[in-house]
């Protein structure tokens, strides 16, 4: 069993409209709090203790799905629920109910915050690993949850669990209150600790059994006034005013900060840690604890007999302000605000992005925390991705404005959307776009010739972004083929553009519609993905919901088309949902996919049937902890960080090497991934460390590589700048990239028109590729100046006597005749911060050329250039462009 972790945190005031920065730990997941009242959360999500709507785990910190997202002013995690305090005094809970510690009246657990009932002026809360406690401001208790042993306080340890909160009697003035994993702690005004609950192991800090009613506890020095209590799993610390740190209860492993005792029910303080000072702050797991000292200095103890008695943490690089400990993890905020964070990362509680356990006391920083999310996400033929520091940035096809960026111009490389801030999550249909706010409103961009804007316009596009009307407190956008959808805080179903097959679950008779309108008959969702004709739904009890078209079976349910929605009964305990093309995935709290729908190309990784009518668990898959479904493929992310795909990979979207069709999973690529995304032919993937990646059809620029070349194994996309990779996270390092991946030189390729009527150019950066702990394939710059060339080799139905091989020189194009090859620019500066143009094709016809490639390098001479290999393909005319 999983004992309760609680943070003890000194002196955080209640203030209207404000929060003291936070960070406390659970069990197995970590809550922070920014200054600015929003709540992050990461680690095990198993009962919805993250209140993101419900997921597996998260490995890197998310924003919690609050209906007042600004308002939190402190936090306290239970083992499998949270609790968050509001600046009006009220209280929110979510995670698991199953003894009725989430206070809502009701034994049901939810993966989204609610409201507590009956609190109000809240001043603090605890979370035990079964109960709940608050104290108001007029210095009453309040408890909830399980009552065994008597931890309600109620003064009869046979009353039932309570659903709503309960005054807890003969307490008043109380300006703090603990929960353990059986037993409370009240701390009152004058400095008095009051106890009650379980007492098998002395945690009461008096002799004898259980007590059911508040008992003052009884210390060895006179006239002790106390500051700060902590109550956790069988054992309890508190805090004087003199800075001395005192601990009574269970000591298997040394968790007391002492090894003389076993176990002691009478409250002793630690004389090893007064003799280094003053404790400023402490926090205590169920196997150890840690307090920071006056001086920022860090002291650990327990963690399973490894630390006897307190010892300092040495080469943290800034004094400590606060500290938490979840059952296994340390979580240490610094006085400049940097986090770091240690220990037990088997659910991604150290927030990093992997799930990579450390030891001894080697910290990590964890991504993003109190930061935007990085994300990235694939359309029809174009891209989206946002970055850590809130960017929006685009590329691919832009035929239809999906780019968002005023223009119908294609892009090779990611470009910044202008005058889009605050960001938080980002969807695209076949050729529209969705970006959510911060302020929980909606814009919008691309093709509305079904209506997918939803700005209430019939205009065929929209290059930039549009407001979405009438749409406010969203909290989640979606998007698929022509169709938009938005979940609001309270669980709600908000969908617009077309409804030709039902999929808007709107009246059967509306076709498409410009604006958002409700979906009927759903319960309140935590998540919705939308396909080309059908979506699926996931509530907050991890049931799935599907509606829309089932011609191909992508509803797994055996029936027709469907505008009205039904719940997927085969299903239960599903923690993700994916919908594209005309199949469906979902994932369970296990780590296991189950798919159904469309087979034709084998995406449902069965090679049986070509129509799948039911779900079915996808074999040779590990855990798993993400999915994305492509059109004609699907990806899956393993809780390792691997990359998995099956389906169609003819365009090389599966990343494994090859073009084929896999009906089962295979390795994609052999980096470490903290998130993946598909598009139609092109799938994504984000690197641990920040880099983004792509593989598969290239038509339109929309791997972001620079180039516009299929690719059948991850490449990096490409800076705007042409000077590195793609980092969506800069706060990271970056980590190895193989050499075998990194080109020569950067470069972006321009290019408009059709084979029958081609303009091609490119840009090219001098600046040497500077990547961590590896070097580009090319030998490094020599001194001096280097020429620029161009080289065409033909192919196709080429006239007779037309030579293979052409030099793009100064003065134009003409035949290669021999070395020394005639150089296009010359003595051009290395390793400067300049970006070339070179113009390559003005309105050519290479319709008869197919599989004609164009080459571009330096080098101080042809020849040098060749044996350095300091050239790169930067187009090939493809067959139908």
């Amino acid at each position: 069993m999983r004992f309760f972790i609680l943070c003890v945190l000194l002196a955080v005031g209640w203030v209207a409209h404000a929060a003291t920065p936070q960070i406390v730990g659970g069990a197995d997941h970590s809550l922070a709090l920014s200054q600015d009242g929003r709540v992050f959360s990461w680690g095990d999500d198993s009962s919805g203790q993250l209140g993101t709507g419900r997921l597996l785990f998260q490995s890197t910190p998310v924003a919690a799905v609050l209906s007042d997202a600004k308002n939190v002013t402190g936090l306290a995690a239970g083992s499998y629920h949270s609790l968050a305090r509001m600046h009006d005094g009220s209280a929110l809970a979510w995670g698991n109910n199953t003894n009725g510690e989430l206070g809502d009246g009701t034994l049901t657990s939810r993966g989204t915050p609610l409201k507590v009932i009956g609190l109000a002026g809240v001043t603090a809360l605890a979370a035990g690993e079964q109960h709940s406690l608050a104290a108001d401001s007029k210095g009453y208790v309040w408890a909830w949850g399980s009552n065994e042993n008597g931890r309600l306080g109620q003064g009869n340890a046979e009353q039932p669990n309570s659903k709503l909160p309960l005054q807890v009697p003969l307490l008043q003035n109380v300006m703090s209150v603990q929960a353990g994993k059986g037993h409370s702690l009240a701390l009152t005004q004058d400095g008095r600790v009051f106890s009650w609950g379980t007492n098998f192991s002395g945690q009461l800090g008096m002799s004898g059994s259980s007590r059911s009613t508040p008992t003052p506890i009884e210390f060895l020095l006179p006239n002790i006034r106390f500051t700060a209590i902590a109550a956790v799993s069988d054992h309890s610390f508190a805090l004087d005013g003199e800075g001395r740190l005192w601990s009574w209860g269970e000591n298997e492993f040394y968790q007391l900060g002492h090894r003389a005792y076993a176990r002691s029910s009478e409250p002793r303080y630690l004389s090893s840690l007064e003799a280094q000072g003053k404790v400023q702050s402490f926090a205590v797991g169920p196997v150890g604890g840690a307090a920071v000292l006056a001086d920022g200095s860090l002291w650990v103890w327990g963690f399973y007999g490894r630390y006897d008695m307190p010892t300092r943490v040495i080469g943290l690089p800034g004094p400590v302000a606060r500290v938490s400990l979840g059952e296994s993890h340390l979580v240490a905020t610094l006085v400049d605000g940097r986090v770091l964070t240690t220990g037990d990362n088997r659910f991604g509680q150290l927030g990093d992005g992997s799930t990579t356990s450390t030891n001894d006391l080697a910290f990590v920083t964890p991504k993003a925390v109190m930061g935007a999310l990085v994300h990235l996400t694939a359309g029809y033929f174009h891209t989206l991705a946002l970055d850590a520091s809130d960017r929006l940035l685009t590329w691919g096809d832009n035929t239809r404005g999906q780019l968002g960026i005023g223009v119908s111009v294609n892009r090779s490389v990611p470009g910044a959307v202008e005058g889009l801030t605050g960001i938080t999550h980002i969807a695209t249909g076949h050729r529209h776009a969705l970006a959510l706010k911060s302020d929980g409103t909606v814009k919008a961009w691309g093709d509305n010739d079904d209506q997918a804007v939803g700005n209430g316009k019939d205009d065929r596009l929209f290059t930039s972004p549009q407001d979405v009307i009438s749409l406010v407190n969203v909290r989640r956008v979606a998007a698929g083929g022509s169709s938009s959808a938005a979940l609001d805080t309270s669980g709600k179903l908000w969908v617009w553009g077309a409804n030709l097959s039902g999929q808007l679950a709107i009246a059967p008779d509306v076709y498409r519609t410009n604006r958002p309108t409700p979906a009927l008959g759903l319960p309140p969702l935590a998540e919705v993905s939308v396909g080309a004709e059908h979506m699926l739904g996931l509530d907050l009890q991890g049931r799935v919901w599907v509606w829309g078209s089932n011609g191909r079976g992508q509803l797994g349910d055996g029936y027709n088309q469907v505008s009205a929605p039904r719940m997927l009964n085969s299903l239960s305990n599903i923690v993700a949902v994916s919908a594209a093309g005309d199949h469906s995935m979902a994932l369970d709290a296990q780590g296991r996919i189950w798919a159904w729908g469309d087979n034709g190309y084998k995406q449902v990784g069965t090679s049986a049937d070509d129509q799948v009518k039911v779900p079915i668990q996808v074999p040779g898959l590990p855990v798993i902890r993400m999915v994305a479904a492509g059109y004609l493929s699907s990806l899956a992310l393993g809780v390792d960080g691997s990359l998995w795909a099956w389906g169609d990979g003819q365009e090389g979207q599966l990343g494994n090497g090859q073009q084929d069709i896999r009906g089962t999973p295979v390795r994609a690529g052999d980096d470490s991934y903290s998130a993946i995304g598909a598009g139609v032919l092109h799938s994504l993937a984000l690197r641990a460390d920040g880099l983004a990646w792509s593989f598969g059809l290239n038509f339109s620029g929309q791997l972001g590589d620079g180039g516009y070349a299929n690719q059948n194994s991850p490449v990096g996309v490409v800076d705007p700048a042409l000077n590195r990779f793609f980092d969506l996270d800069a706060t990271v390092p970056n980590t190895t990239v193989a050499a075998e991946k990194i080109p020569p030189f950067f470069s972006q390729t321009l290019k408009a028109g059709s084979n029958r009527l081609l303009t091609l150019g490119t840009r090219v950066s001098l600046i040497e590729p500077k990547l961590a702990a590896t070097a580009s394939r090319a030998r490094p710059h020599a001194a001096g100046s280097y020429n620029l060339y161009v080289v065409a080799v033909l192919a196709g139905a080429l006239p007779v006597n037309v030579p293979t091989v052409w030099v793009r020189a100064a003065s134009g194009w003409g035949p290669f005749v021999g070395f020394p090859v005639g150089e296009y620019l010359r003595n051009l500066a290395a390793n400067s911060d300049q970006v070339l143009l070179i113009d390559i094709l003005e309105s050519t016809d290479l319709s008869t050329a197919v599989g004609s490639r164009f080459f571009v390098g330096y080098g101080t001479s042809s020849e040098e250039m060749l044996s350095s290999g300091r050239f790169r393909l930067v187009y090939e005319v493809k067959a139908g462009q």
